[in-house]
């Protein structure tokens, strides 16, 4: 019996290094126009400064970048709608 506790407790001690193997996908980033700091690509406003990064296509309603003058999900003219 005392052979299957010290089998259990190598088990064991293998188990924090495969907790540790987790692999974490990378958010991609870019720094914001206006502070510099890091934004994520799918982030709408800046969370340090307020810029607005991105704004609602006025045709299918996606997310597209505040500099776009045509969407690139519907081919919306967004020009247009900018004012």
């Amino acid at each position: 019996m005392c052979g299957g506790h010290h089998t259990h407790r190598e088990h064991t001690t293998h188990e924090p290094q495969t907790q540790t193997a987790v692999n974490v996908t990378p958010v991609a980033t870019h720094p914001c126009p206006t502070c510099g700091k890091p934004v994520q690509d799918d982030f709408v406003v800046c969370p340090y400064c307020g810029t607005q990064l991105k704004r609602s296509c006025p045709s299918c309603g996606r997310a597209v970048d505040v500099n776009w003058n045509v969407c690139a999900y519907c081919g919306a003219d967004l020009t247009a709608s900018v004012e």
